[in-house]
């Protein structure tokens, strides 16, 4: 008589604990901003926008932010008996590393703070 053997193969399904991963974000935002130039004593209104990320560890992290400014101004120049218009656009653009830092307060109240280089 022969003897069969029977194998059983387990497998174990890893599952992940994101209560010990790193918390990431991805944020953005756009409004209206103003220039204010001390020297000419003019102000410039533009459109601001910025996107970025940030990764925590704990309350510490690091991130990414992009954001940009764009700023639309006149400026007229005498030439003899008239004046000359010039349109004028001017950006400034950022793109930085951070390091981060977040707080949390409660259930519904987080502070968030980035330092950029």
């Amino acid at each position: 008589m022969s003897q069969s053997k029977q194998t059983t193969i387990t497998q174990t399904r890893r599952v992940t604990d994101w209560s010990e991963q790193p918390i990431g974000y991805v944020y953005g935002g756009i409004g209206v901003g103003n220039i204010i130039d001390t020297e000419e004593g003019t102000t410039s209104a533009g459109l601001d926008w910025r996107a970025g990320m940030s990764r925590y560890y704990n309350r510490w992290g690091w991130g990414v932010v992009l954001q940009q400014f764009t700023a639309w101004q006149d400026t007229y120049i005498p030439n003899g008996m008239q004046m000359i218009k010039i349109a004028n656009t001017g950006r400034i653009l950022y793109l930085a590393p951070q390091f981060t830092g977040q707080w949390v307060l409660g259930e519904k109240l987080t502070i968030y703070g980035a330092i950029g280089i």
